[in-house]
């Protein structure tokens, strides 16, 4: 008889351990969907008025410069975002001027960023960087320039 109460034991055993496993399935299965459903909510409920700053181009080429010789470039852009952008500030290495459209910009306005780069203690090809700090997401832009910059002879 202990050997028959051994194999009822065991397949009682046995059912509890699957229905236990069924059902934290089941409660994995619905936590998981409630979760979906509040990141869903979260991401409905947020902002989506932003700014969103588009350049014309992100990179110019400025060709060829002999050392010393000064260019401005233009770095036009447009709002493509649904609320108005602000430029808080343009930088990049001291080699450059920065001039940039200090007013708000509406959501399909247009703005312009110039700079004038000094080729002064350059050689060869240069590559810079310019970051534009303004109240989009993420907060800096970078847009490039590029040119070849020969010695005087």
């Amino acid at each position: 008889m202990s050997k028959f109460m051994s194999v009822i034991d065991y397949s009682t055993r046995t059912n509890t351990l699957s229905i236990s496993v069924i059902l934290l399935s089941v409660a994995i299965l619905v936590s998981a969907c409630s979760a979906t459903k509040k990141v869903a909510e979260v991401v409905e409920s947020s902002p989506s008025k932003m700014p969103i700053l588009t350049f014309d181009l992100d990179t110019i080429d400025l060709g060829d410069l002999v050392e010393g010789e000064k260019r401005t470039m233009a770095y036009t852009f447009k709002n493509t975002g649904t609320d108005t952008l602000q430029i808080d500030l343009a930088t990049a290495c001291k080699c450059t001027d920065l001039r940039w459209t200090q007013d708000a910009i509406p959501p399909g306005g247009r703005g312009t960023i110039e700079v004038e780069f000094d080729s002064t203690n350059f050689s060869g090809n240069v590559k810079k960087t310019i970051d534009v700090i303004a109240n989009t997401e993420p907060l800096v832009t970078e847009v490039f320039f590029t040119a070849l910059v020969v010695k005087k002879q």
